[in-house]
Order: structure tokens, then sequence, then C-alpha cells
């Protein structure tokens, strides 16, 4: 390991919130890091607009309402509580190096003089990360041992421009990205290191404050794997960008997001209203192969009150049981019931595990003829295993096999020589268990010495990422994701065989997408499970009380 020597390139001696915590956390990590220094390339230089000066003014109080409001309602919850703040980097006692840059008439690109470059390259630094607006050009993106990284948040095949995060929301996009690139010459064509894809958030703040926060941990994995390793990850091949050069939307566009916040807002208040619920249901088809159209699977009717998804089947002893989530509205929290399923239809069994804290996704395996539940217990901030006493109506806590990790929908199961555990982790700390999946191999399910692929997360998509279930069927493993749409959960699932997967990566194909169209007046699916007697899978619509 080598301690890096890194310079942040900031426009003056102020930073937004997210560069301000990026640049603490690097002065934090010791082990890492020397103390980093700042460069500011200051200017008073003013960006020269086409736009007239009315309409100027106009926009310019149409943003500033949008992003006071969205910034307000977004600081409510402590995660963003300061987003939108700019900070001053005084306050961390860095060395300062000062740079007046060439900028061009634009007030867009900017280039340093022969003895600015210099002066850069005296202080022995690694690497410079780019947290200012201009565009470099010229010497300064290789005056250092690594170059230049940059942020860009956007999907860089899809959104090249500004403003960060809005454009995905405005378009109802399901998803929006981060890059984070080393930059070259190329306006928006740098060599792009890491990609990352969330769920494109309800309005425009949150879905940048997101983007940001996802961007700089994995920023930070970056630099601390470069220290390790003395190697940036290998970039990825180009590929032409076909779609527009997006600008700071005009006035109509601002009228017409407000419109559609405002029409949002107020259906949500009317449906909050007149007690409507996001409820979710299971269906069950008895089959003899999975040819078999959705359309005629029978539906656990819910108990009052409560609402069933999550299915898993398990058969033993010649039962086929459906382990579900049952959540409690009265409570505000699930707990793990089950099902008997036959050819006469199903019997409730009633209520088999439940905590003082949500459980869901009650996955179920076998080993050494013994059974265990893994379900979702991320209020616990673990993973863990329970073992079945009497099946299938007996469980007890058994061991945490994992700690201090914000996990989700956690799978298990054997591959070759070894044993794999697939998860949807939130690397940050805003709670997103739909974007990232996470591999680790251990000799012993039960164990909780657990290793880490070196490329995780091995999906980074929301669209892919999140576990919807597991089967085996015809000696293929087949993984089932999650599909969602833009702030909306659960739109669909898709189906995968899981090709290979090791210490060093994992790779799947798509089989087959299915949309909630086999019932009536549905909104979503996301689950499905299939032994080989029954298939299971869960949907939801919105329903009054």
């Amino acid at each position: 390991m080598s301690k890096l020597k890194i310079a942040f390139l900031i426009d003056n001696h102020h930073v937004d919130s997210h560069a301000y915590d990026l640049i603490k956390a690097v002065k934090k990590d010791k082990a890492h890091f020397h103390t980093p220094k700042l460069i500011s390339l200051s200017s008073n230089q003013a960006r020269n607009s086409n736009y007239g000066k009315i309409f100027t003014f106009i926009r310019n109080a149409l943003s500033y309402f949008i992003l006071r409001f969205e910034i307000k309602r977004l600081i409510k919850n402590l995660i963003y509580e300061e987003h939108g703040q700019v900070k001053g980097v005084d306050s961390l006692n860095l060395e300062v190096i000062n740079i007046k840059p060439i900028i061009s008439k634009s007030g867009l690109v900017y280039n340093l003089q022969d003895n600015d470059i210099k002066s850069i390259k005296g202080n022995d630094i690694d690497l410079l990360i780019r947290c200012g607006e201009g565009i470099l050009k010229g010497d300064i993106l290789n005056c250092t041992k690594y170059g230049v990284l940059s942020f860009h948040h956007g999907d860089n095949r899809v959104y090249r421009g500004v403003p960060a995060g809005f454009w995905e929301v405005f378009n109802g996009e399901p998803t929006s990205g981060f890059i984070i690139q080393k930059l070259t010459e190329a306006l928006d064509g740098g060599e792009v290191l890491f990609r990352g894809n969330i769920m494109t958030a309800s309005y425009w703040q949150l879905n940048y404050a997101n983007l940001c926060k996802k961007g700089n941990f994995f920023m930070l994995k970056i630099l601390k794997d470069l220290s390790n390793d003395g190697k940036l990850p290998l970039s990825e091949s180009y590929i032409p960008y076909g779609n527009k050069l997006f600008r700071f939307p005009k006035i109509f566009i601002l009228v017409q997001y407000i419109c559609i916040q405002l029409l949002r807002l107020i259906k949500n208040k009317i449906l909050s209203f007149l007690d409507y619920r996001t409820t979710w249901s299971v269906s069950y088809l008895n089959h003899k192969s999975l040819n078999k159209p959705l359309y005629q699977a029978d539906t656990i009717q819910n108990p009052k009150k409560r609402f069933l998804a999550d299915p898993f089947l398990f058969k033993h002893e010649g039962k086929n049981i459906c382990f579900v989530e049952d959540f409690f509205y009265d409570e505000g929290r699930g707990k793990i019931s089950a099902y008997e399923l036959s050819n006469e239809g199903h019997t409730e069994v009633g209520v088999i595990l439940e905590e003082d804290f949500h459980l869901s996704f009650p996955y179920v395996f076998k080993f050494e003829e013994n059974i265990y539940m893994c379900p979702e217990t991320n209020e616990k901030n673990e993973i863990r295993l329970y073992k079945c006493n009497k099946f299938p109506d007996s469980w007890s806590f058994y061991k945490t096999i994992i700690k201090n990790v914000s996990a989700a929908d956690t799978l298990i199961f054997p591959y070759k020589e070894k044993w794999c555990l697939l998860t949807n982790i939130c690397s940050s700390e805003i709670g997103d268990h739909n974007s990232e999946l996470h591999l680790f191999f251990s000799n012993n399910p039960i164990s909780d010495n657990w290793t880490a692929c070196k490329s995780n997360p091995v999906i980074f998509d929301s669209q892919k990422a999140r576990n919807g279930g597991l089967f085996t069927y015809r000696n293929d493993i087949f993984r089932v994701n999650q599909i969602h749409d833009k702030a909306h959960y659960g739109r669909a699932f898709g189906i995968n065989r899981i090709l290979n997967l090791d210490e060093n990566g994992y790779l799947e194909e798509n089989i087959h997408k299915i949309s909630p169209n086999f019932f009536n007046n549905l909104n979503g699916t996301h689950h499905f499970s299939y032994n080989d007697s029954f298939l299971v899978f869960d949907h939801w619509k919105n329903k009054r009380s």
C-alpha cells in the first residue's frame, strides 16, 4: 500500500456540501492518504448568456423557486440535512494553492499557464479530483501520475449536459446514472472507470442528492483501491453518444415540471385521504412445467388489515409450503407466514416467525439435513439465519452471518465447490437496496466467514440488481430480478440464467421479462418462485383499505 497525495480542484474557497464531504473523508483517512491539498481555480469572469435578460430573470426565478421548495422538503430527512449548502473550505485547515486560469470567452473552458503547471508538479501530487464546474483542457490533464478524476452525475450513454438529475425526472426515466471518469481532452468523453444506475427519484433535488451520495462512496472506494493496488480500474470501451447535449431547461419546461410535481402531490394527497394503499397479494399455480399462463393462477386472499408478498416455495416430507411476508398494517411491520399448497388448494399455516422489527423475503435452504431461513432483517443492520425446529411452523434465531451491513433480499445457494450469497446492499447511507447486487463466497453457508467478490457490486443498475427469487430448472440456476420505474417500486420482474460466478465476477443472461398483465388492473409484480409442483408470484394494486 502507498499513501496517495491528492489535490482537489475547486472554483473558489467555497464548495457544495457533497464536495466538502468528500474532501473531509479523504482528510480523515490517514491510512490511505496524505493530507490533501486544494487548488483554487478562482476567477471573476462571468459566463456569457445568449438568453434575453427578461427571460433569464424569469427562468432564474422559476429555478430558484423549485430549488428552495425541493431543498426545504428534502432536508427534513436527516440524511440530506446539508444538501444545498455551500461550505467554506477554510474550516478544513488545508493548504490552498491559488491559481488564475486562462478562461475561454464562454467562461466554460479552463487552461493553466506553464508556471501553474510547474507549481502543481512541484507539489508531487499523485492525483487531481475535479470538484468545480470548469471544463479542463491542456497540460493539467496529465501533470500528475494518475491524471484528473471527475464525476458526471448522469448516465453518459444517455444524458450529457446540465442540470444533473433533472432531465431523468422530467422525462420519467426509470433509472438515473453517474460515472467516475478520468478526464481527457474530449468534452464529456473521459475514460469511464466506474458507473452506477439508481432508481430515479420522484423529484429533482432528491434524485441529484442520491447520485451525489452514491458517487462519493464509490469515488472514495476507487481512491482506497488505488492506494492499496497502485492502479486505477480498467476503463470502459468508448461508444458513440447519440443523444443531444442537454442544457438548462427553458421557461416552459420549468413551468411544465412545476405542474407535474404539483399534480403528483395533489394525487398522492387525494389517495391518502381516500385511504388507498399499495396492496400486495400472492398467487399460485399447480403445474407440470413452466408453460402454464399466469392468468390461470389462484390468489390467496389477504387476511384482514394485512397483505402477503415475497413468496418462496420449499418442499419437505411431501409438503409444498409457501413462505410469505405477511405485512400487518396496524403494526407497520412484516412477519413471516406459511401456507400449504396442494392439488385441492391452499391452507393457512399461520405466522411462523416474528420479531420486534420488520421481516420479509423468507428465503429457505437446506444444509446438512437442517433447514434454514434467511429473511430480510435490514432493520437490524445484519444478515441473519433462523433454524427450523419443526417444519414448517417452528423456527428460532440461529446466528448472524454478516454484521453491520445495510442489506436486503438475500439468496444463499451452492455453486460448484462453494456456497454463494447474493444480496442487495446500500453502500451509501440513503437506504437504496434496489441498485447494487453484491456477491459473497463461503465454504459453509451457516458460517459467519464470507468473502466478498473483488468486483462488488457485480451489478449496479436498479433495473437488474434487486433479487426477486431463485429457482433451478433443468439443472440451470435462475435468478429473478425486480424491475422498477421512476419512484415506482416493483413494476415487473426478469428471469436470468446464471452463467458463471466466482471470486472475480458474476455473469447472467436475461431469459424473459414478466409484466403485470396477467390479471386486470394490476400496478406491478416483483417476485417469483418455482419447484416441481407449483409456481408462486406476487402482484400489487392500489386498493382502498
